[in-house]
């Protein structure tokens, strides 16, 4: 893969946006390069770390799936999708948001 550090976090962005539950360790064996040089781009191109990029894009696609509508319980639903447990979603929401998914879910935000 070449050094094109643009080209690296673009794939990484659109790898991550689509399963954020996808690894640092399994992001640098799909591209071949050390996992130094994919926290690299990361940070140079966003000026966050690999992990914080990856929870963006983990509670971006969670409100994203938790804004369908859905019948109660979908937490159940979701959480496979962004790679977390329905216990850990609901807490990782709460932390990040401070609501809980059933009250984001009826504000309609």
């Amino acid at each position: 893969m070449p050094r094109n550090t643009y080209l690296l976090f673009k794939k990484i962005e659109h790898m991550i946006g689509v399963d954020p539950s996808l690894s640092l360790r399994a992001i640098s064996a799909t591209f071949g390069v050390d996992r130094h040089i994919i926290e690299h781009a990361v940070r140079e191109h966003t000026g966050f770390t690999f992990r914080e990029l990856k929870k963006g894009a983990r509670l971006k696609r969670a409100l994203i799936l938790l804004s369908a509508e859905r019948p109660r319980g979908f937490v159940k639903e979701v959480a496979p999708a962004v790679g977390l447990t329905p216990n850990a979603l609901s807490r990782f929401i709460r932390s990040e948001t401070g609501c809980s998914a059933t009250e984001l879910r009826s504000s309609k935000w």
